[in-house]
């Protein structure tokens, strides 16, 4: 095994952090454990088991194989190996994270435009919205007033 410098090091860390802990797995586990309710094992299991467990055997798949990804697919053939990281290159991109960063961009400008609502949406999980002192305001939606 190679000894790594702090650059690759520094890399490979912030690669596993990523993998691990993104954005979806800070905001969706607590939302699905107040959703799952008395069910919190079973959903705890198949969250873990789904998300963790499957990025852990892609992670041990690889490294029991070679060092890269063209080595896991050459194990078929040449031409899947080729399929498979042309497929994973373009799901991690243009065909999930580009058009995922573009609506969100889209959803945080274009609310600036739109005219508020007369019943402000609440998020699943959060108190619904109540007057505090102000008529109609609403800490849910993102001008803070309802109408």
């Amino acid at each position: 095994m190679k000894n790594l410098n702090l650059k690759q090091l520094l890399s490979v860390s912030l690669t596993l952090f990523a993998i691990f802990f993104g954005a979806g797995n800070m905001i969706f586990p607590p939302a699905m454990g107040q959703l799952a309710g008395s069910n919190f094992a079973p959903a705890l299991a198949g969250f873990v088991t789904t998300d963790a467990g499957i990025a852990i055997l892609g992670m041990i798949a690889v490294v029991l194989v070679g060092s890269s990804m063209s080595d896991l697919g050459s194990l078929v053939s040449k031409k899947f190996a080729l399929c498979l990281s042309v497929g994973i290159y373009l799901l991690i991109g243009p065909l999930f994270a580009m058009s995922r960063t573009g609506s969100a961009s889209l959803a945080a400008w274009s609310w600036r435009f739109s005219p508020p609502l007369s019943t402000p949406w609440t998020p699943p999980g959060f108190p619904s919205c109540s007057p505090s002192g102000r008529k109609n305001f609403c800490p849910c939606t993102p001008w803070g007033w309802a109408g």
